[in-house]
C-alpha cells in the first residue's frame, strides 16, 4: 500500500464526538498527508442536526492549526452510504476514515446500515475506528487468510501486510500479523476416515496435523519477503471470527488490517464476511481493503449517465 496522501474523513452530523477526526489527525501528520472533512446529509431524514457549515469549519479550523492542510466538503444524498461511495468516486481518496458503533443482527442480516454497505462497495480502503487512544507504541496486525486460496488472490494478503508494514513504520509502531485457519474437528475427521479404505490406515488425529501443518507453511511462505518477527507472528486454530476476537484483545493490537472480498450475494446477504461479522465484535479500529482489481458497480453507472448526457455510447474496456 502506498502511503495515504488525502484522507477522507467522514462526519457524522448527528454526534458532538467524533474519534475519526482524532484518528485522522495522527495519521496525517504521521504520513505528511492532507485531510478533507465530508459531511452528507440524507435528504428527508427526520433527525437532529449537530454539524453545521460553520462548526464544520471549526472542526477543519483545528487540523489547520497543527499544520495539516484540510479542506471541507458537504453534500446530500438519499442514503450516507451512497453520498460516500460517490464523494470518494469523484475525490479518489488514498484513505477513508470513519466512525462505526454497534449494529443490530437485523440491520446487519439485510445489510441496511452504512459500514456494511461501505465494505462491499467502496474502492478505497476503509478504516472503521472506535472510541479511544491508541497505544505507545501502536500494535498493528495483519489478519491474512492462506489457507484459502481458491477464495482470495493471494496478492490481496501481500497488500494487508504491506499495509500493516507502512502504517506501522509511520507511527512508529509494533507490526504482527496473524492466520486463523478452522482445524479438521475429531468428528470430520472420523467422518473423512470412514471414507477411505480402512487398509490405508489413515488416523484422525494425523488429518488434524496434516491441516495444521499445511496452514503453517502456507503461514511461513507468505512471510518470507516481509519483516515480522518471529514472536508477533500468530497462527490461530479455531472459527476466524472467534479466534481474531480473542487475538486482537489477548495482543491488545490497536488497528486490525483485513481483506474484504466477496463470495457470492446470497452468502453475503444470509451470513457476511468474516470482516462484517467481527467488526462489531472488535475492541480495536479495522481497516478493510480490496483487491486492486475491484471496481466499484456506482463507477459503471456514473459512466453511463455521464455518456447518455453527453449522446456518446457508453463502452468499458
Amino acid at each position: 500500500m502506498e502511503r495515504p496522501r488525502h484522507i477522507l474523513v467522514v462526519i457524522d452530523p448527528t454526534v458532538t464526538q467524533h474519534p475519526a477526526l482524532e484518528r485522522a489527525r495522527l495519521l496525517a501528520l504521521a504520513f505528511h498527508a492532507r485531510v478533507e472533512l465530508f459531511v452528507c446529509y440524507v435528504t428527508h431524514a427526520a433527525v437532529e442536526l449537530r454539524i453545521d457549515e460553520r462548526q464544520l469549519e471549526k472542526l477543519a479550523n483545528g487540523l489547520r492549526e497543527q499544520g495539516i492542510e484540510t479542506t471541507t466538503d458537504e453534500a446530500s444524498d438519499a442514503t450516507i452510504h451512497g453520498g460516500i461511495l460517490r464523494k470518494v468516486l469523484r475525490s479518489q481518496p488514498s484513505l477513508v476514515v470513519k466512525d462505526t458503533h454497534p449494529h443490530s443482527l437485523l440491520r446487519r442480516s439485510f445489510l441496511a446500515n452504512t459500514d456494511w454497505q461501505l465494505i462491499r462497495l467502496c474502492p478505497a480502503p476503509l478504516l472503521f475506528v472506535h472510541p479511544g487512544e491508541w497505544s505507545r507504541p501502536p500494535r498493528i496486525a495483519a489478519a491474512v487468510d492462506v489457507a484459502l486460496p481458491g477464495e482470495k488472490p493471494a496478492v490481496l494478503d501481500h497488500l494487508l501486510l504491506s499495509a500493516a508494514e507502512s502504517f506501522a513504520l509511520a507511527t512508529d509502531g509494533l507490526s504482527y500479523v496473524a492466520h486463523a485457519y478452522l482445524p479438521v474437528s475429531g468428528l470430520t475427521a472420523t467422518a473423512t476416515t470412514l471414507a477411505v479404505p480402512m487398509a490405508a490406515g489413515v488416523d484422525p488425529a494425523r488429518i488434524t496435523a496434516d491441516g495444521e501443518l499445511l496452514a503453517r507453511e502456507q503461514f511461513e511462505e507468505l512471510l518470507s519477503t516481509h519483516d515480522v518477527s518471529h514472536e508477533r507472528r500468530r497462527l490461530l486454530a479455531g472459527r476466524p471470527s472467534d479466534a481474531l476476537v480473542e487475538f486482537v484483545r489477548h495482543s491488545a493490537i490497536d488497528l486490525l488490517v483485513m481483506g474484504a472480498f466477496a463470495r457470492g450475494w446470497m452468502y453475503n446477504v444470509l451470513v457476511g464476511s468474516t470482516t462484517e461479522r467481527i467488526l462489531d465484535l472488535l475492541p480495536c479500529d479495522v481497516l478493510v481493503m480490496k483487491p486492486a482489481s475491484f471496481e466499484c458497480p456506482l463507477r459503471s453507472e456514473a459512466i453511463d449517465r455521464t455518456h447518455v448526457a453527453s449522446g456518446a455510447p457508453a463502452t468499458r474496456e
